[in-house]
């Protein structure tokens, strides 16, 4: 009768932390966090939907910014504002990143291409902060 009772205990101990803290499942090219899903479109972005209203509350550009606010929206936290901003910013800097390397490569002005130089290490080093900001809202 003990086990059966402490069988039962630890099963109510894992809902329960799963409930605080629902992790990722993965079917497909599905993602689901809790309640949320993360699926692709068709125009290579992601949208986070609630299952629960059927609504949709996010669009992003990259997988991590969707990935971050089905987090937080299971966390309880509304933080899509701040995240689908993060999403745009880090969008800017990876085309401004793909600027700079085709000027790197095909410009004919040697001071031109040292500009680009600069503008793409920078844009790098932002890409890597904003990267890191957004895994502060997946994994915290």
């Amino acid at each position: 009768m003990s086990k059966v009772k402490l069988i039962h205990d630890i099963e109510n101990l894992i809902v329960k932390g799963l409930e605080n803290c629902p992790l990722p499942v993965q079917n497909g090219k599905t993602i689901r966090i809790g309640r949320f899903v993360v699926r692709p479109d068709k125009h290579s972005t992601y949208t986070v939907v609630d299952s629960k209203n059927n609504r949709v509350i996010a669009s992003t550009q990259y997988k991590s910014s969707a990935l971050a606010v089905a987090r937080q929206a299971a966390k309880g936290k509304n933080l899509t504002n701040t995240v689908e901003k993060l999403d745009k910013e880090l969008a800017k800097h990876d085309n401004d990143i793909q600027f700079y390397k085709h000027t790197m490569n095909n410009d004919p002005v040697i001071e031109r291409k040292y500009a680009a130089q600069s503008r793409y290490d920078i844009a790098i080093v932002r890409v890597k902060h904003l990267i890191r900001d957004l895994e502060r809202y997946i994994y915290y």
